[in-house]
């Protein structure tokens, strides 16, 4: 199996983290445990191909790398945000062919790989749809895997269904998967249209979630699953993934529930604006949580909180709070305007203790967490 896309120095803030990964290279290591045939193509300086070898070859996979101008960082505040890219600027690389049997394809930032092959999944990753027949591109069977926003924008239709629809007749696809985050993934064959949920798990690293769910799917697909049975099954290791961030992926995977909503229409975020850094925290946070479309957001200033003794909490609104510290945190959740409703409170370290005794507060020292505790339950 071919794999071929971006391997990228990822790091993030919150949670700590520093590895060689993008969609290519996670897709291919996550995959070297379900099979020993996977060959990764990617661009990369020639100077750090080195890299490659001592990240990749150790778990079995074939690296051939074609020359870039430099390497690429995406840097995370945390998994929800969105990620800062440097450099910005850099020199497109020339198309480059490749073929074979099963290819998995993901959207490049350095340059485009044109596809020939006997099946193929195209992931775009980005807002900007790419044919995958563009330039030459061809497989027998194919399978696009892309995000709600990603349909939408590309074809400008109102809903999933006929950006889906739009997307199948102009690929020539035989089926297309559209992700829509904890909602679970839409899946188009012909004229059948099924239903994916999203599995709950006990922590969120987002980070690469995506390439996960399409690197399953692929290998599945590759292997003659149907397309529903073969979404149900990256859906289920996505949330295996998403609970460790671990890599390569699990051969067995733990019970798991299908997520489901709190049925919140309205989310009141609470934080600290009296700043720069913190009204930018938390238009960062409120940006996360718009695009994962659960709720809609109110924002809501700590200050005015604590001074105003009033929340305008209703039935149908979930409560996150951001705090810096202990005491802060434990103010605001003995806090009267909170009383009778249960609120999650994210503080990164130092605050489950003296919340632990405070009823209707759980506190939450991972952002992501926090966000999904907010407005999303297991089942």
């Amino acid at each position: 199996m071919i794999v071929a896309g971006g391997v990228y120095l990822e790091t993030c803030v919150t949670p700590p983290t520093r590895q060689l990964l993008g969609s290519a290279g996670r897709a291919a290591l996550g995959l070297s445990s379900l099979r020993s045939d996977i060959e990764l193509h990617t661009f990369h300086p020639p100077a750090l191909w080195g890299d490659l070898e001592a990240n990749f070859r150790p778990y079995g996979i074939d690296c051939r790398p074609s020359a870039s101008s430099e390497r690429i960082e995406f840097a995370y505040l945390f998994p929800l945000a969105r990620p800062v890219q440097t450099p910005t600027g850099f020199p497109r690389q020339a198309e480059r062919l490749v073929a074979g049997q099963s290819v998995l394809r993901f959207g490049c930032a350095e340059g485009q790989f044109i596809v020939q092959a006997a099946q193929a999944v195209f992931d775009p990753q980005g807002a900007a749809f790419l044919n995958f027949r563009d330039g030459g591109g061809a497989a027998e069977r194919l399978a696009i895997v892309l995000n709600a926003g990603e349909a939408l924008a590309s074809t400008g239709a109102e809903g999933i269904e006929a950006a889906a629809r739009a997307v199948l007749a102009s690929e020539g696809a035989e089926v297309v998967v559209v992700k829509d985050g904890p909602n679970g993934a839409h899946v188009f064959s012909g004229d059948q249209q099924q239903r994916i949920p999203a599995y709950a798990s006990h922590s969120n690293y987002k980070i690469g979630s995506g390439d996960v769910f399409s690197a399953v799917f692929a290998h599945e697909w590759f292997g003659g699953m149907s397309p529903a049975s073969a979404a149900d099954r990256a859906s289920r290791h996505t949330a295996a993934y998403v609970a460790t961030a671990a890599l390569p992926f699990p051969r067995l995977l733990p019970a798991l529930a299908p997520r489901r909503s709190s049925g919140v229409e309205r989310l009141i975020l609470v934080a600290a604006l009296d700043t720069v850094a913190a009204a930018w925290f938390a238009a960062t946070v409120r940006d996360a949580i718009d695009r994962l479309g659960v709720a809609e957001v109110e924002l809501v200033a700590l200050a005015k909180l604590m001074a105003d003794d009033s929340l305008p909490i209703t039935s149908d609104a979930a409560i996150l709070i951001c705090v810096q510290d202990r005491q802060t945190a434990l103010a605001v959740a003995r806090h009267r305007s909170l009383q009778g409703h249960s609120a999650v409170i994210f503080a990164e370290s130092g605050c489950a203790e003296p919340l632990a005794e405070v009823p209707g507060v759980r506190a939450v020292n991972d952002l992501t967490q926090a966000i999904y505790e907010a407005s999303w339950l297991p089942e």
